[in-house]
């Protein structure tokens, strides 16, 4: 079986032995192994969690703009000089994202890991989601 999280965030678990036609974020498991069809799922309800909380915090669009911005600054950096209030404004951006995707991310990472080492008898009553104490 194949188990995999949709674009909008619905975990799914579908028919097959291949990734071939599924999502990027997508993990072949065994059928009637249920412990690790399990992991898949909590695993992805933490990535589910995780961008959540960085929308939450950021709009899509916002994000794409600001990227933009950064991208801009860093290219003309490397290709010419930026000024120093551009490179004020460039840190500034490094500082936000570091500042909202680190927690976020080291949350993510953290709880990823504790799913990896849970078995059969403590795999259900594990939150992977908002009531997991390790988000911040």
């Amino acid at each position: 079986m194949v188990v995999y999280m949709e674009e909008d965030g619905r975990i799914v678990t579908a028919s097959g032995n291949s990734l071939s036609g599924f999502p990027y974020h997508s993990v072949v498991v065994a059928d009637g192994d249920d412990l690790n069809r399990k992991k898949a799922e909590k695993k992805f309800l933490a990535k589910k969690t995780a961008r959540e909380k960085i929308l939450a915090q950021i709009p899509q669009w916002k994000q794409h703009n600001l990227t933009a911005r950064a991208l801009e600054l860093v290219r003309k950096e490397l290709l010419t000089t930026i000024t120093p209030t551009e490179t004020t404004e460039l840190n500034a951006l490094n500082d936000f994202w570091t500042g909202l995707l680190c927690p976020i991310r080291t949350a993510s990472d953290a709880i990823e890991a504790e799913v990896e080492a849970l078995t059969a008898e403590t795999i259900d009553a594990y939150n992977s989601g908002y009531g997991n104490p390790l988000w911040p």
